[in-house]
């Protein structure tokens, strides 16, 4: 508390008190998911490449099947109970594939394994996306660009604690007793989104309807609906697609550069370095840069800025597409879209109504989410022997990255507005098509 009061020297005690419980809570959930990340990696190993086709393609249909069960709870249930619901729902399934790894049974193996990966991918998006649609709607658009660095920090930290503990407590427990880890997590999670929404109650810009917490109420198909109605949302999906592309020509980039200037038995150890140094930046960039510039600038600076160093990286790459190149231009992209690129877009989410940062927000989260990986993952493998050419960096993903960056403009001045006008009417807007 103390490093967060010399930290956020304009916060008032209550955000502070409200910023330390979120960070808390966000830290226990990605240490939850760094866990059992590893344990994923195990099974898919054990399992070949070979499957991992069908096992995205598996992956997309739970999350299409998951995405309405969820809008219907927040339909239904107020805000404590949809917390502790989903995230004991989760905790539970987790109990469950350890029950099941005891049995020893060589015919459960291979769909005990397959049934983890699509699980764990599904956990992952569940697990940030709750997180942060309680954030939006707990914190205001102003006090969202001066904390949400922060907020953020917390789930950096935990992936670094949860990467260490499975580092050193693999080799002695093994991967199934890992699996019990998670659980004493997501139960510390619970108990800390309790006690943020309990202390939240006391900041001063909570509205009445906020307070309450009450169902979302409404239909379970709203939240796709109120996308494809709203040309605010469906920027955002715009958006995000455009980042998912983006990152994932990065990733093959990386994959075959790799593969042509490090030897077999030097990748884990490049990997590891890699993932380091970028969850420091990331760290650094949420607790001391991302509140600096959206207090003063707004998140429109930083959702044009970040696609336009990503057209330089792409450019880099492609005249020097050497190691060390490859080093810089990783751990910049990765730890700009982690340290600005997220906290940003869950500002953009602030200026909505309470049922779009439940259901239409998930949506987004999980469907799009997904399938933008999935679509992407296709289309540049397709394309994968040119994507290092000069005439493909040039035709393709440099005007992609401008695109990319003048969505993101668009999507930040537009919620520059849209929280101007919810200030000026003093109540959050009942529906953002009606403001669109």
């Amino acid at each position: 508390m103390n490093v967060m009061r010399n930290s956020l020297p304009t916060a008032t005690p209550a955000e502070r008190r409200c910023v330390a419980w979120a960070f808390a809570w966000f830290f226990c959930i990605l240490a939850a998911y760094f866990v059992l990340r590893p344990v994923r990696e195990t099974f898919a190993v054990a399992r070949g490449t070979g499957e991992l086709p069908g096992l995205f393609a598996a992956t997309l249909l739970a999350v299409v099947i998951a995405s309405p069960l969820f809008a219907a709870l927040a339909a239904r249930l107020s805000r404590r109970r949809l917390v502790k619901t989903v995230y004991r729902f989760f905790a539970v399934n987790i109990a469950l594939f350890w029950a099941a790894a005891q049995l020893d049974a060589p015919r459960l193996e291979p769909w005990l394994a397959r049934g983890f990966f699509v699980w764990i991918s599904l956990f992952a998006l569940f697990n940030t996306s709750v997180f942060w649609s309680v954030m939006a709607d707990l914190f205001s658009n102003a006090q969202a660009k001066r904390l949400f660095g922060w907020v953020a920090a917390g789930g950096t930290c935990g992936a670094l604690a949860g990467s260490l503990l499975t580092a050193t407590l693999a080799s002695q427990l093994g991967p199934n007793w890992l699996l019990l880890l998670p659980i004493v997590f997501l139960e510390l999670g619970v108990q800390f989104a309790s006690q943020l929404q309990r202390h939240a109650e006391t900041l001063p810009e909570q509205t009445p309807s906020t307070r309450l917490a009450r169902p979302t109420g409404g239909s379970v198909w709203a939240g796709l609906a109120r996308v494809v109605r709203s040309p605010y949302l469906l920027t955002i999906c715009g958006f995000l697609l455009l980042g998912q592309f983006a990152a994932t020509h990065l990733y093959l980039t990386q994959i075959e550069i790799v593969e042509r200037f490090v030897s077999t038995t030097e990748r884990t150890s490049l990997f590891a370095m890699l993932n380091l140094a970028t969850q420091l930046l990331t760290l650094a960039l949420q607790t001391f840069v991302f509140a600096a510039i959206a207090r003063r600038k707004g998140v429109a600076p930083v959702l044009v800025t970040v696609p336009l160093i990503y057209a330089g990286c792409f450019l880099a790459l492609n005249l020097a597409p050497r190691l060390e190149t490859l080093v810089v231009v990783v751990v910049l992209c990765s730890g700009l879209t982690y340290g600005m690129i997220v906290p940003s877009r869950e500002v953009l989410f602030t200026v909505v109504s309470r049922e779009d940062k439940y259901k239409s927000k998930n949506f987004i989260d999980t469907a799009i989410m997904r399938g933008g990986d999935t679509t992407s993952a296709t289309i540049l493998g397709w394309l994968q022997p040119a994507l290092l050419s000069t005439a493909f960096v040039i035709a393709v993903m440099g005007p992609l990255a401008l695109l990319w960056g003048a969505v993101g403009w668009w999507l930040g001045r537009r919620q520059q507005r849209l929280a101007a006008w919810t200030r000026a009417s003093s109540v959050a807007p009942a529906a953002t098509r009606s403001v669109d």
